[in-house]
């Protein structure tokens, strides 16, 4: 079970670093090691940190758009 951790930067680069390379919630919660009531509780309470877990995923988005571009040409 995750533990409960301090919004520290080291935690919130694993996220960030997980959610660009696999765009999953899941996965970067279980890569920082934090639950996920503390992860959806920083979302809410922490405006820059949701851009930047926005940023993030639109990142991994961005790049299975150029993979599948590449795939048809």
């Amino acid at each position: 079970m995750a533990t409960s951790k301090k919004y520290t930067p080291a935690t919130i680069n694993t996220i960030l670093a997980a959610l660009s390379q696999t765009g999953s919630d899941r996965i970067a919660i279980a890569q920082a090691e934090i639950d996920r009531t503390t992860y959806y509780e920083w979302l809410r309470k922490n405006p820059e940190f949701a851009e930047k877990v926005k940023a993030a995923k639109q990142e991994y988005r961005d790049r299975l758009t150029s993979s599948d571009t590449r795939l048809i040409d």
